[in-house]
């Protein structure tokens, strides 16, 4: 049975390249099927796959084929396992590709296409939600997005390291709303509204700490946040939609685009791309220099 379960992905595969296989996978589909279901292979299409991959081996070592051949369905397995755990690690990059422009969002040049990969380039501009002293040692400069869970995954560093070294580090946020992230624009909006009130830090943690329902409610759960801290709700709901608002967002992601920004979170530190996993450690030794 295995042997038909993996010529069914092979020879499907192939059909998509050539019409020659695409009766062999009929064959193995109907053979997988039979199998399946409990019922013989009617084109023996298993023997004829074991008889192949042995000759082919003999000639090349006659014990390896002889080895083979008495394990074969355990081999049969582990190739299956191997091909299914190839094809969801494949399908994960797909995915992470579509969300975050980077098949690994957090180590984007580690990603297998990593030829179509370019080091981020670090804004020229200020542009942003920032803190700290403007002649701090250290400038952090990030890019993110409030309905990635990367993101807020990068939260807890972030907020340890400007509660440590709020005297030495300048911290400037740029919201980048991925557009495959549903309300992710709306939520950007939000952030800039909330800090026209005052309230961003205290804004910033609610929208990190219910991403899904932001994602699921959009404009009427952002509304709810901003009245429990106390926000004037009317100017608020104003603001969301505001061309000024729209406008301050736009800058960013044409910045984010400009920067070559593959993902978020995407870290600068002292002008030089920093992967979020090495935040802390660059940022203590930039601090010790």
């Amino acid at each position: 049975m295995v042997a038909c379960i993996i010529a069914l992905f092979v020879f499907a595969v192939l059909s998509i390249f050539s019409a020659k296989y695409r009766a062999l996978a009929k064959e193995a589909f109907r053979c997988a099927f039979l199998k399946i279901t409990f019922r013989p292979c009617e084109g023996a299409l298993d023997s004829k796959i074991k008889a192949r991959v042995l000759s082919r081996l003999y000639d090349t070592s006659p014990k390896a084929a002889a080895v083979v051949g008495r394990h074969f369905e355990m081999f049969s397995w582990l190739f299956l396992i191997l091909t299914v755990a190839s094809g969801i690690i494949v399908a994960q990059g797909l995915y992470n590709i579509y969300m975050y422009g980077s098949c690994d969002p957090v180590h984007p040049e580690q990603c297998l296409i990593g030829a179509f990969w370019q080091q981020p380039i670090c804004p020229n501009s200020f542009e942003g939600i920032s803190v700290g002293p403007a002649n701090a040692k250290v400038l952090i400069i990030e890019f993110g997005c409030f309905t990635c869970s990367y993101t807020k995954s990068s939260e807890g560093t972030i907020r340890n390291i400007l509660e440590k070294y709020s005297n030495n580090v300048r911290y400037v946020f740029k919201t980048y709303p991925l557009p495959t992230h549903d309300n992710s624009l709306e939520a950007a909006a939000a952030s800039i509204c909330a800090n026209n009130q005052g309230k961003y830090w205290e804004y910033r943690a609610l929208l990190f700490a219910d991403q899904a329902k932001i994602v699921k409610e959009g404009k009427t759960y952002l509304i709810s946040l901003a009245e429990t801290i106390n926000m004037n709700t009317t100017s608020f709901t104003s603001c969301l939609s505001d061309s000024t608002t729209l406008k301050q967002i736009a800058l960013m992601q044409d910045e984010a685009v400009t920067s070559k920004i593959s993902g978020t979170p995407t870290f600068f530190v002292n002008h030089k791309y920093v992967k979020p996993d090495d935040l802390q450690r660059v940022v203590e030794e930039e601090l010790k220099k």
